[in-house]
């Protein structure tokens, strides 16, 4: 928990912009004093209240000032310099987007200041961290503007700025080339302290890219200046860091030693702090000796109450790590006891707190794992100190502390299966990322948090940060060598889960670029060709790219035990190929070189099921009735039972498709999963096939009444739609029996309850549409059923969700009901008065020509909404019902163009139309002869 110092750099973060800022008033000032004689009397003496005010650094006023000045002096020729002074109140008062935004807006007139507002817009970038953009505004100054007095402060701000992003050789090489901007600036400027920053940001680089030479070149070049005392004391430290760095530990011990005995009779704060600096690098070289009883009486020189907050946090880090190097954590403990009762009032508890919750985390960590579960007193007694140190708004341990308060957390919630303490944990963990600078502990807290949103199955967000711990922290040692792996391999299990197989393919790509003798590689690509295995991964190139990294993996590593689980998935490529021959030469093959593995049945029933899709059917029930004979104890034996089932059904051998449906909710041994009930289902199938209705009814029944918790949800609603098609299809069974209008009656109760309980579910619109059927059949005895069979039709037609095949078959079936109810008006007008047989008949006409508009409408496509095409099953349904319609009313052109479009249409009965055809054009003649 407690990790080694990263290298420390000693440029601050804004000592660029204080420098620059001081510089560019003085010179400013000397500007505006040399002009202000061409000013008004008034307009002068508002702009020296103006800069007076700027002076007494109370920058909002000043603001308000220039603010007045623009307004009472809007030509004034000074209004660039103005702008600028704004722009340097708003600077100053941390308002660097509204100055940099000014800047850029006024920029235009800016006259000769032009090269001022370059570089205060790249300043006001920096401030903003958007380094890159920092950066070119810093070139463009350059190239732009040879002769600028702030050539100097731009050319190390460019540096500066490829240095804060990485880009380390780019700062190199700009600082390091005699023609470039800073060595021609610092050349005339060389008493100047920028240049000597530049020397020592050059320095850093240096030490970052191993150019140890390099950089005592330079720092020797600095000897012979005669620089203030801070700067002097920076560049012998970094004297002893190219010597340590460049494995001189004891000249830069010496070093060391030599610059603390210069700075010990100086007690001034400064000389205190760079004291402390010097005394935890003197720790650290001990440290890198291997002698860590030295280090720890070094770092304990750190520990005095004059020593700075930071330095004295650092040294009891090292105290303790080096303590519990050595396994001597109650030594640890005591150490920090000690501690705590000589300095009761030290500005330090919260380290000591958080160094507690680590020691305490560390126990835990040390425990067995199977030994956790039982000790959790542990975590309860280390998250406090990290709660409180967060409570007492600790920004610089408050990162630590939210990180080791996240693995309490995440520890609790492993321990206890609870989602919730996962959840907290991904709080602090974020938290925890979100704090800490760019190290070795912002990675740990970004996998973890990472590993809390894989618990939660938030697959995406897991993804994002484990790429970023890849990517982002590649030049960190400790990730690079026990992280990245592990990110990449959970980057594969995330991608899986969540569907993305290029996503998953890629990170295998990675992990065995980078880490080809890995612990995760050959475990990551096994992985993955398990998850082919599962999944639809039908794009070519998504196949062909994981048989190159199969076959990969088995050539470079043919003695791993991983082979044949990877062998396998290069068959699987082959099925998603659709290439069965080649799957089943692999299975053949592999069942052969690996007839005692333990994934041997797995591979007989993907072997047996290729050779189904190959189309061998009698191979396939070959194999898969001895998969059940001799697995019988596999998870998948009632996957092969249930294809035997489908096989017989297929063969329509319904009665012996029952049977072996049958078999597997009736085999004890095989405890129930989803698939019981779908062989249920099937069985009643089989036995509606077989016309055993009854005993369909029975299926049915049983599973619309089963209360398991294990009944999938999905499988409800079919159940209640072949419940409701069997007492259709027992109706149909028996037609003209006293029963069969009973068996309507009951599907539709059946149906009533599909589209309450399933209202959204997609077999609601085809049971309004079955509804309708079944009124339609009820109507022949009871007339007001009519009315019932076109609102059942309406709900279809009108809803949203249905498609043209639906609505075409609700349009037919309203056809079909006017068509009906004017077959019940010609038989009342046969038996009514002549008055009332011609108003009976003139409604009969109406009705008919409405059922043949319904008709026509589906035949002629008029029901399309937008980009739908027509269903072909029902153009040629409807077409028929029309055609014979307008027969019957003696529409022969009507009848006889939909016969000729359905030549067109279905041109494999082109005889049948014909002999329609002909038909009609007999009946037209018998009427016409008639009619003479």
């Amino acid at each position: 928990m407690i990790t080694a110092p990263i290298l420390k750099t000693h440029l601050q973060t804004g000592w660029l912009a204080r420098l620059g800022w001081l510089l560019c008033g003085a010179a400013l000032s000397a500007t505006l004093v040399s002009t202000l004689y061409a000013a008004s009397p008034a307009e002068a003496r508002a702009y020296e209240a103006a800069l007076r005010r700027l002076q007494t650094g109370a920058y909002d006023l000043a603001e308000r000032e220039l603010v007045e000045f623009q307004k009472d002096y809007p030509q004034s020729e000074k209004t660039p310099e103005i702008i600028l002074l704004q722009a340097e109140c708003r600077y100053r008062q941390g308002q660097f987007d509204s100055g940099l935004k000014l800047l850029q807006e006024k920029i235009a007139g800016a006259g000769i200041l032009t090269d001022q507002y370059r570089y205060w817009i790249g300043e006001s970038l920096f401030k903003l961290e958007k380094y890159n953009e920092a950066a070119t505004e810093f070139a463009r100054l350059l190239q732009e503007f040879p002769a600028s007095g702030r050539r100097l402060e731009a050319s190390v701000g460019e540096a500066f700025t490829h240095f804060r992003l990485g880009d380390h050789q780019r700062a190199f090489g700009l600082l390091d080339r005699p023609e470039g901007a800073f060595r021609q600036a610092a050349k005339n400027r060389p008493a100047d302290e920028l240049a000597v920053q530049g020397e020592l940001l050059f320095t850093e680089v240096c030490l970052v890219l191993k150019e140890f030479k390099k950089g005592e070149e330079a720092l020797r070049r600095l000897a012979e200046r005669n620089l203030p005392a801070e700067l002097s004391w920076r560049r012998q430290y970094l004297v002893a860091r190219l010597q340590f760095e460049d494995q001189r530990a004891d000249a830069a011990l010496q070093t060391l030693t030599n610059l603390i005995a210069e700075l010990s009779p100086v007690t001034n704060a400064l000389s205190l702090a760079l004291q402390a600096d010097a005394a935890a690098f003197r720790g650290e070289i001990f440290e890198k000796k291997g002698d860590p009883e030295a280090a720890i009486q070094t770092y304990e020189r750190n520990l005095a109450t004059t020593v700075p907050a930071d330095r004295r946090q650092h040294a009891v880090q090292r105290i303790v790590a080096l303590a519990l190097a050595q396994n001597k954590i109650g030594e640890a403990s005591r150490r920090l006891e000690s501690f705590v009762f000589q300095n009761p009032k030290d500005g330090m508890l919260d380290l000591l707190r958080l160094t507690l919750g680590e020691l305490r985390l560390k126990e835990y960590f040390n425990l067995p794992e199977n030994a956790r579960k039982t000790n959790t007193n542990l975590l309860a007694q280390a998250r406090p100190q990290f709660e409180q140190v967060i409570a007492n708004t600790n920004i610089l341990l408050a990162g630590k502390a939210s990180l080791n308060r996240g693995w309490c957390f995440w520890e609790e919630g492993q321990n206890t299966a609870s989602t919730n303490r996962i959840a907290e944990g991904l709080a602090a963990f974020r938290g925890a990322a979100e704090i800490l600078p760019r190290s070795e502990d912002q990675a740990v807290a970004r996998f973890k948090w990472a590993d809390c949103q894989f618990v939660l199955t938030d697959y995406a967000g897991a993804v994002t940060n484990y790429w970023q711990v890849v990517t982002n922290y590649a030049d960190l040692s400790g990730v690079k060598e026990s992280l990245a792996d592990f990110a990449l391999f959970q980057v594969i299990r995330a991608s899986i889960d969540l569907g993305d197989l290029a996503g998953a393919s890629r990170a295998v790509e990675r992990i065995l670029a980078d880490y080809p003798d890995g612990f995760f590689g050959g475990r990551g690509v096994l992985l993955y060709g398990q998850a082919l295995n599962r999944q639809d991964a039908t794009a070519r190139e998504l196949i062909l790219n994981a048989r190159r990294l199969f076959d990969d993996f088995c050539r470079r590593f043919p003695a791993s035990p991983l082979v044949p689980e990877i062998e396998l998935a290069v068959a699987r490529t082959y099925e998603h190929e659709g290439d069965w021959k080649e799957a089943i030469h692999h299975y053949d093959r592999w069942v052969t070189n690996h007839a005692g593995h333990a994934s041997l049945p797995r591979a007989q029933f993907d072997r047996a099921w290729s050779y189904y899709r190959e189309g061998n059917e009698t191979q396939a029930f070959n194999l898969f009735t001895n998969y059940v004979a001799q697995f019988e104890t596999s998870s998948m034996a009632p996957l092969a039972q249930y294809w035997i089932g489908e096989y017989y059904l297929r063969q329509e051998k319904y009665d012996l498709a029952e049977l072996d449906f049958q078999k597997i909710f009736k085999n004890t041994n095989w405890p129930p999963t989803e698939l019981t009930f779908r062989a249920r289902m099937m069985a009643g199938r089989a036995a509606y096939f077989r016309q055993g209705y009854p005993a369909a009814i029975g299926y049915f029944t049983n599973l619309i009444n089963d209360p398991s918790p294990l009944m999938p949800a999905a499988l409800l609603p079919e159940a209640y739609f072949a419940y409701a098609d069997t007492f259709i299809g027992y109706a149909e069974a028996v037609v003209g029996a006293t029963n069969a209008l009973d068996n309507y009656r009951e599907a539709i109760v059946v149906l009533k309850a599909i589209t309450a309980k399933y209202p959204t579910n997609r077999l609601a619109l085809l049971a309004w549409g079955r509804m309708g059927d079944c009124y339609l059949q009820w109507a022949t005895v009871e007339p007001k059923a009519y009315e019932d069979a076109v609102a059942a039709y309406s709900n279809v037609i009108r809803s949203d969700l249905a498609d043209i095949a639906a609505r075409s078959q609700a349009e037919v079936g309203i056809g079909h009901v006017e068509a009906g109810l004017a077959r019940a008006l010609e038989k009342q007008a046969g038996q009514a008065s002549p008055s009332d047989r011609e108003r009976l008949l003139v409604e009969r006409t109406r009705l008919l020509n409405e059922a043949l508009g319904r008709y026509l409408n589906v035949a002629l496509a008029k029901n399309l909404r937008a980009s739908e095409q027509a269903n072909p099953s029902w153009v040629k349904e409807a077409t028929l019902y029309a055609a014979r319609l307008a027969k019957d009313q003696q529409r022969w052109d009507v009848a006889a163009n939909l016969y000729r479009g359905l030549i067109d249409a279905v041109p494999a009965l082109r005889r049948m139309w014909e002999a329609r055809l002909e038909e009609l054009e007999q009946a037209r003649s018998a009427q016409a002869s008639t009619a003479k």
